[in-house]
């Protein structure tokens, strides 16, 4: 028996109850993400202390530490010292809860959205501590990388044509390192012959973002950072916001493009095919 009109409308009511519920847990992550943003390059515990005011040091109570929620009700500010909190913090939640609803609206609660939560909750960190920093810090990136071949195992996405004759386990183990020296090769190879132009935490991103993707689609990630990176470059030189050669961060541009082939790499594979492949 098919769904009836009423079955369909009740199942996207699931879906919609389940994206804002996923939702919310992403505002948690996003929460410890800001934890990581902060304390990674300060070399600190991203779990002792607990979570506290960095100007005045006093603990924050749990009520103060809603994401969103306290930034708001708090106008901003501590509420010790009243020194104002930064509005990366409620951006930061933000970002990561979208990102987690949008990875349930493609996957629901497959494997996938939990592989690519776990990749999306690290991308939206290095993003920023990049932006802040300009380091990507080697903790996330090997992580990535021993993370990537783990659950390459499990990766049915992973998959190369060339020895279709090797057990599907290892085939996938072999597609995972094959993306990942796709990615952090081909930005080595960059990086080699315009004498630095390219950094190291960048290469180590790419290469630990192969082992997820494997190397077409890590070959479609680099392809489109590069057009981000281009294009954002372009835009901060005529408005004067950068200089020729002032640095700009590229870690955010490999995060950025890692999050749209990700959530949408059967219709960026259709393009491809459609105008690139003859």
């Amino acid at each position: 028996m098919g769904f009836t009109p009423t079955h369909l409308f009740q199942k996207e009511n699931v879906i919609i109850v389940e994206a804002v519920i996923v939702f919310l847990f992403g505002l948690l992550f996003g929460s410890f993400a800001n934890v990581c943003i902060y304390r990674l390059p300060r070399n600190e515990s991203i779990v002792f202390p607990a979570s506290h005011c960095p100007a005045c040091n006093n603990l924050i109570p749990w009520y103060d530490n809603i994401p969103v929620l306290s930034f708001m009700l708090l106008r901003g500010k501590c509420r010790s010292c009243k020194q104002s909190i930064s509005w990366r913090y409620p951006v930061v939640e933000l970002i990561t809860g979208i990102l987690f609803s949008a990875l349930y609206l493609k996957y629901y609660f497959t494997f996938y959205f939990w592989l690519y939560a776990l990749v999306s909750l690290a991308l939206v960190v290095i993003t920023f501590v990049d932006l802040q920093e300009q380091i990507i810090p080697d903790e996330l990136s090997y992580g990535l990388m021993v993370a990537g071949t783990v659950f390459s195992f499990f990766n049915n996405d992973l998959y190369l044509q060339i020895i279709f004759y090797f057990p599907p386990v290892l085939n996938r183990l072999v597609a995972s390192y094959v993306g990942l020296l796709v990615g952090g090769g081909i930005l080595y190879f960059i990086a080699w012959i315009s004498r630095g132009g390219m950094g190291g935490g960048d290469i180590k991103l790419a290469a630990g973002l192969g082992t997820f993707l494997g190397w077409e689609n890590t070959l479609m990630m680099l392809g489109i950072s590069f057009l981000f990176g281009g294009v954002v470059g372009v835009v901060l030189l005529l408005s004067g916001k950068k200089k020729r050669k002032d640095p700009i961060p590229f870690g955010p541009f490999i995060a950025a493009a890692t999050i749209v082939v990700i959530l949408f790499n059967d219709q960026l594979s259709s393009l491809v095919m459609k105008y690139f492949i003859f």
